[in-house]
C-alpha cells in the first residue's frame, strides 16, 4: 500500500504522523482510503488481492468475449460453449454462505482496523 501511494499520487504514508505549520495533519485516514479506492488495475494491492496477476478491466474483458465469440462461431446446438482459458471465475459465483464469512471478516477487521488507530488518537479530521 506505502509503495502504491509513493507510486501514483506521491504521497508518503508516513504523513499520516506529521503535521503542517497550522497543525493540520498532511494525510487522514480518509483521504488514504480514498486514494486506496481510486488504486487502477496495475497497482500492487489490486495484484496482490488477485493471486499475483493484474485484475482485467474492460477491455481485457470484451477481448475474451470477441475470442469466445470467434471460438464457438458454427457451435453445434447442445454443446457447451467454449470459455476463453485466462477469463478469471466471476466473484458473483461464491455461495451465500463463503459471502457471508467474507463480510464478517470484513467486518470485524474494520472495527480492529478503528480501534487500533483510536488508541493511537489518529483519525480523519
Amino acid at each position: 500500500m506505502e509503495a502504491d501511494l509513493e507510486r501514483f499520487y506521491h504521497r508518503d504514508l508516513g504523513d499520516l504522523w506529521r503535521f503542517d505549520s497550522h497543525g493540520r495533519r498532511l494525510l487522514t485516514l480518509r483521504q488514504v482510503y480514498v486514494r486506496i479506492k481510486g488504486l487502477p488495475p496495475e497497482s500492487l494491492l489490486a495484484m496482490e488481492a488477485n493471486k499475483g496477476r493484474r485484475p482485467w478491466g474492460a477491455v481485457e474483458f470484451l477481448l475474451a468475449d470477441l475470442w469466445e465469440l470467434t471460438a464457438n462461431r458454427g457451435l453445434k446446438k447442445g454443446r457447451k460453449p467454449a470459455r476463453h482459458p485466462a477469463r478469471p471465475v466471476s466473484s458473483k459465483a461464491k455461495s451465500p454462505e463463503a459471502r457471508q464469512r467474507h463480510d464478517t471478516a470484513m467486518r470485524k477487521h474494520r472495527r480492529q482496523f478503528q480501534r487500533h488507530y483510536a488508541a493511537l488518537g489518529v483519525g480523519a479530521h
